[in-house]
């Protein structure tokens, strides 16, 4: 199937219903962008990378309950965004911002 060619709506129908090569299009199509996306938050790559795969497992678990009818890139850019937000601030609570950027330089 041409999964390039389905409008957003349609493809969400084939993860929600449990096909797995649709997901796995929607990976192959945003991770490289949401990696990249990540560096605006922070340099730290094994937490840009932890928290794709995060996103990825929680929309797959998540793929009966969830709608998305408009674009998943947003959807995704979104949880991304969010998550590795919620992650830098919580790493920045328990050390000082300069034993932060020390550690991930």
């Amino acid at each position: 199937m041409k999964f390039h060619t389905l409008k957003d709506i349609e493809l969400w129908k084939l993860v929600a219903d449990g096909d797995q090569t649709a997901f796995d299009h929607i990976y192959l199509t945003h991770a490289k962008d949401l990696y990249k996306y990540g560096f605006r938050f922070t340099q730290d790559t094994e937490l840009i990378k932890d928290v794709i795969q995060d996103v990825f497992i929680h929309i797959w678990e998540s793929k009966n309950v969830l709608f998305i009818n408009k674009s998943i890139k947003f959807y995704l850019f979104s949880c991304f965004r969010r998550e590795v937000i919620k992650r830098v601030n919580v790493a920045c609570k328990y050390e000082s911002i300069e034993d932060y950027h020390s550690k991930i330089s």
